[in-house]
């Protein structure tokens, strides 16, 4: 029997059925890749935000990390309200891109959004802007900040800069030699800083770099070695800058990293021992850069580690113990380095945390008091981290604080002050951490600023010169 073909009515109701489940699946399976697309572009702009963050404490090449990222594009495609946008605000407004930014994100009917933790936009207020406040939030608190081995430096929300501490060199570039207990206000519309031995560098909005305190060997790179109680200009086109023993170093816009001061070592890696009161060119397409006490590392562009110096206990990582005059190659697939005193601090871009260097207090964190001429994995699952002169402190990704090494002052903030070899967890709910020569600083999730360890000369900021080996919080008015 020859099989019977469909109708026209038969073949219009199966249509139709075909045409109600595609109505149905279709969107669904627009919704499904457009919220995995959502969620990777969050992501993405998670891990920028936490990279921006971590650079910047470190005195880092924002531009350089984040060259050839379209972030206006992920912008564009977060089209749900988004709080947290994870860029930030000075990284964009160097980049001429803040305006821009902030019009992409608050695309959309009654959409809200941060920049950074404490700025608020709502097209529902008329689309007002501000930077910071908000009910329940520190209208004011420290995004940066820097630590010397007496003195610190804030570097504040509404880009003011602030410092606190010994005071002996003009450190704190008040114009007086008066050690501060609580902060007192130096400069305005400040974007990064650095404080080095007895030393301040700071770099400004607009891209120039100033420097105050102890001028010997010509580490202010001035083209003198006078001491200076207020802020001279040094430089322009700056991006990043960073304070050692007794020499300094900065990055420009264009990727060139220049350096000043003391080079008995050859820690400012131009292939001479000659001491430089101006700025003299080191290399280029640098990323990063850190200054130890009488050395120097630099992160080139291609994640690439290098450095150069003195090399006695093993901080150049190289292998040996042997000074380099000019730049030597350590470690690739670096995202970050640090260095305070006579160790230093890297992060793999697969978020592993090593150390190399000195190691007398147990500062590498890896159980031991031998000093490592090679670097050695300190953890795994890191996004921040900071090294003091003989103490060590890191950041997990559950925001736990984990610190290591001396703890003389209570720098670790253990309530103790026994040095621990291996990592101790102090406390949870952190973004950000920074150490100063023996001494300690926390950002909490509520934007709260905490500190421990020494303060002899006030230099946590609390308005005391007593030492604290549990975390105080600093209010900064």
């Amino acid at each position: 029997m020859r099989k019977r073909g469909f109708t026209l009515l038969e073949a219009l109701v199966v249509i139709a059925i075909v045409a109600a489940l595609g109505a149905l699946i279709i969107p669904w399976v627009f919704n499904y890749v457009r919220s995995a697309k959502y969620h990777a572009d969050h992501q993405t702009l998670t891990v920028l935000n936490d990279a921006i963050t971590r650079y910047k404490c470190e005195g880092g090449n924002v531009s350089a990390l984040t060259a050839g990222m379209d972030y206006t594009n992920l912008l564009t495609r977060l089209r749900t309200p988004v709080d947290w946008c994870g860029f930030d605000h000075q990284f964009l407004t160097s980049q001429g891109q803040y305006d821009k930014a902030k019009t992409v994100a608050s695309t959309g009917s009654g959409r809200s959004f941060r920049l950074t933790q404490y700025d608020t936009y709502s097209e529902e207020t008329g689309g007002s802007y501000s930077l910071g406040g908000g009910a329940g939030s520190n209208p004011v608190v420290a995004v940066a900040m820097a630590g010397g081995s007496d003195h610190s430096l804030f570097l504040k929300t509404n880009d003011t800069l602030w410092t606190a501490g010994l005071n002996n060199y003009g450190q704190l570039g008040d114009g007086t030699n008066t050690n501060q207990t609580t902060p007192v206000q130096i400069a305005t519309e400040v974007a990064a800083c650095a404080a080095g031995y007895n030393h301040s560098l700071f770099v400004k909005k607009d891209g120039t770099l100033w420097a105050v305190g102890n001028n010997g060997y010509g580490r202010l790179g001035d083209g003198t070695t006078t001491e200076r109680t207020s802020a001279v200009q040094v430089a322009t086109d700056v991006a990043a800058c960073a304070a050692g023993g007794s020499h300094s170093l900065f990055l420009k816009t264009d990727g060139s990293l220049w350096g000043m001061g003391r080079n008995y070592y050859g820690q400012l890696g131009d292939g001479t021992t000659s001491d430089r009161a101006t700025p003299v060119q080191i290399t280029t397409g640098v990323a990063a850069c850190a200054a130890g006490a009488v050395h120097s590392l630099f992160l080139k562009t291609d994640g690439s580690l290098w450095a150069m110096g003195n090399n006695a206990n093993g901080q150049l990582g190289d292998g040996t113990t042997t000074n380099r005059t000019s730049p030597v190659q350590v470690a690739t697939d670096v995202a970050s380095c640090d260095s305070r005193h006579r160790h230093n601090l890297f992060l793999k871009t697969d978020g592993s945390l090593w150390a190399m260097g000195s190691n007398n207090s147990g500062q590498l964190g890896d159980g031991t008091t031998t000093n490592r001429t090679s670097a050695v994995q300190v953890a795994t699952g890191v996004t921040a981290y900071a090294t003091g002169y003989s103490h060590s402190l890191f950041l997990k990704t559950d925001g736990s604080l984990w610190a290591m090494g001396d703890n003389l002052y209570g720098q670790l903030g253990d309530g103790t002050t026994t040095r621990q070899s291996l990592p101790v967890q102090i406390v949870t709910g952190v973004t950000v951490c920074l150490a100063g020569y023996d001494h300690s600083f926390f950002w909490k999730t509520d934007g709260g600023l905490w500190a421990m360890g020494k303060n002899t000369y006030g230099q946590l900021g609390d308005g005391t010169t007593t030492n604290q080996s549990t975390p105080v919080q600093i209010t900064l008015e």
